[in-house]
């Protein structure tokens, strides 16, 4: 049987592996099971829950970078808070964790590390 080209290109792209792989881990102890996850790659991204703490250290103990999405708004600025005084207590067994906070106004301006 021939398929049309347009079904063929859809049905080959389907079967081709995926760009990359997702893992749900959602426990205490992502900084003792990444390793062995992530050995096999070259980058590892790790989107963890703001509020839930023993995740949250967890993820902050396995990461090299913090990435911290923040709105410029009262409450995401102190809903941050948590996660800054985690990242501080994790500063004390990994001093060069990397910390970026980050937002956006509006859709064309970015807060940057050096803008905060």
């Amino acid at each position: 049987m021939t398929l049309p080209s347009g079904q063929r290109s859809r049905l080959e792209r389907a079967q081709q592996k995926p760009i990359f792989n997702v893992v749900g881990l959602p426990k205490s102890t992502i900084h003792r099971d990444l390793p062995n996850l992530a050995a096999p790659y070259r980058w590892t991204f790790i989107d963890g829950p703001p509020r839930v703490y023993d995740v949250a250290r967890s993820a902050i103990m396995a990461a090299d970078i913090v990435i911290i999405p923040v709105q410029p708004s009262p409450y995401d600025v102190w809903s941050a808070k948590e996660i800054v005084d985690l990242i501080t207590e994790a500063t004390v067994m990994k001093p060069n964790l990397g910390v970026w906070p980050i937002g956006a106004l509006f859709e064309e301006t970015i807060i940057t590390p050096n803008k905060l």
